[in-house]
């Protein structure tokens, strides 16, 4: 989330309205407070703020005055016990989203792979593109370590499908130098994934000086 909001960015993104304070119900000080800047956060970013620090003193302040509570009481809300988790159960009802199976991780690591890795190779840019799919998905996203993990996990499986593949294009002679040229890799000292990435370079620069003397 960026840090810096003008008076009209805060007035369209952050402004609660009637029904949203309706939502507050009894709640007071402190667990008012940091329940009306999750509800707003969410409904902006389609995910939880990770800590208390990621959301700007600009939209604690912003918030605080509409629900009448001094902004520092913000620092007072637990971010750890149940309060905060009944408040997200609350605000992924109220917007119709669910949190993250170990099979939406492994479905978001494929549709990677199949619509967005044969185009786009910038890790950001993949990044964004998780999240937004999340959000078609109606999906709370996971963690941002998560995420990272998912993203770097995908990569990797793209690109030994996409040299494995282009390898078993090559012709006999060629796939056999190949072969030849990685069996220095047992001498090599290193991990088995150090190896298996030296390998997946080496294949890498092979395919394509291959792939330009057989054009």
């Amino acid at each position: 989330m960026k840090h810096h909001w003008e008076t009209d960015e805060l007035i369209e993104h952050w402004t609660l309205l009637p029904p949203e304070l309706a939502l507050l119900g009894n709640k007071t000080g402190s667990t008012r407070l940091g329940f009306a800047l999750l509800l707003k956060f969410f409904q902006s970013e389609a995910r939880f703020p990770k800590d208390a620090h990621e959301v700007p003193g600009t939209v604690v302040n912003y918030v605080a005055k509409q629900v009448a509570v001094p902004p520092e009481l913000y620092l007072q809300y637990d971010w750890q016990g149940r309060t905060i988790k009944y408040h997200r159960v609350q605000i992924r009802k109220l917007h119709s989203f669910r949190e993250a199976t170990i099979e939406d991780a492994d479905a978001l690591a494929q549709w990677l792979c199949e619509h967005v890795l044969p185009q786009e190779r910038n890790f950001e840019q993949l990044q964004a593109a998780l999240y937004h799919r999340c959000c078609e998905l109606r999906i709370e996203p996971p963690t941002p370590e998560r995420i990272e993990r998912l993203v770097r996990s995908a990569t990797r499986t793209y690109e030994e499908s996409f040299c494995s593949n282009i390898f078993s294009c090559l012709s006999p002679e060629n796939q056999a130098q190949s072969d030849a040229l990685l069996q220095p890799l047992a001498e090599v000292e290193g991990s088995q994934d150090e190896l298996n990435h030296y390998a997946l370079k080496v294949h890498r620069l092979l395919i394509r000086t291959f792939v330009r003397t057989e054009r």
